[in-house]
């Protein structure tokens, strides 16, 4: 089901949970009968706005030049081409401004979804550069744009806009309108679980001798969590709970097995082929960054095998 079939809503509005709004506005103030983006090689930036205005307002897709009356028409939905900006007129081209570093799907999700666009427009948490900050700057830049941080399409999404190119309405565009419910769902989603824990902490944190902070979500059994993977939880703790520096090793339950997952996030160390042998580790990975262990151990357990882990790398073993 489209956003305005589920709001039921036809000039804008908002698609809301208990603690997020998100501003949904029709310019046009009618709603589009069709979508036109421009012909030839299709490219990301208007594979992806197409499918976000399909996704708004599940109509066909034609890949051509406008005419000049459908320009005029607020009815036709125009992307990345036709020469104009007039959200009013639900134009929304970006080639005619010499200064200009955003794309056609800016452009749109900026006028239509204000906050999920800012949302989806935050730098990544390790620094690089949003997903939708790159396409403008690819589309706007080409390949000259890595120099300022954007990442260049991969072999997958040029299978996809070359799909696109060649059925504007197939299998591509169904691929990504799911993209984009699966992406509002998981805003809307992910600020439900950052209130729930500030209600109920998914679990505890660790300090290991050398100062190393252990993370362990040994409270996701509860009910509160019962919809959600562990990575998010994770992701979510981290950001409510403002950890003072980023955590050596995370531990969440097992999502293969009946035990614990013990990764290592970031640093060099600690090395878990250090303790392969320990008969509670299942697995080690050869890289040595996760292991796993054959049940959910008690907490003093995995920060003893933590431990070892730093002791044995450092130390040459104490066993």
């Amino acid at each position: 089901m489209c956003i305005t079939q589920h709001i039921g809503i036809t000039i804008g509005g908002v698609i809301m949970s208990k603690t997020t709004v998100i501003t949904f506005n029709n310019p046009s103030g009618v709603r589009p009968e069709l979508i036109i983006v421009h012909g030839g090689r299709a490219h990301m930036d208007d594979y992806l706005a197409a499918g976000l205005a399909r996704h708004l307002w599940e109509v066909p897709i034609e890949r051509r030049d406008p005419a000049e009356e459908e320009l005029e028409d607020p009815k036709i939905i125009v992307l990345d081409v036709g020469g104009r900006l007039e959200p009013e007129k639900n134009n929304f081209d970006h080639h005619q401004i010499a200064e200009t570093e955003e794309c056609a799907l800016q452009l749109y999700m900026k006028e239509v979804l204000p906050d999920f666009y800012e949302k989806m427009s935050e730098d990544l948490d390790d620094g690089r550069m949003s997903s939708i900050k790159s396409i403008g700057l690819w589309d706007n830049v080409g390949p000259k744009s890595r120099h300022l941080g954007a990442q260049g399409p991969s072999d997958f999404e040029y299978f996809l806009t070359e799909m696109f190119s060649r059925d504007p309405n197939g299998l591509a565009i169904d691929i990504v309108t799911e993209y984009w419910d699966f992406r509002i769902k998981q805003l809307l989603a992910g600020d439900i679980l950052e209130e729930k824990i500030k209600i109920t902490p998914p679990g505890h944190t660790y300090i290991i001798p050398g100062g190393h902070l252990v993370v362990i979500l040994d409270n996701v059994d509860n009910d509160e969590y019962e919809d959600y993977e562990p990575l998010p939880i994770m992701k979510a703790w981290a950001k409510v709970a403002g950890f003072k520096k980023e955590p050596h090793i995370s531990v969440i339950p097992n999502p293969r097995g009946e035990g614990w997952s013990i990764t290592r996030r970031g640093a060099e160390v600690p090395n878990f082929n250090e303790i392969k042998d320990d008969p509670r580790i299942d697995f080690v990975h050869s890289k040595g960054f996760l292991c796993t262990t054959h049940e959910r151990l008690p907490i003093e357990d995995v920060l003893e095998l933590c431990e070892f882990a730093y002791i044995n790398l450092h130390k040459g073993g104490i066993r």
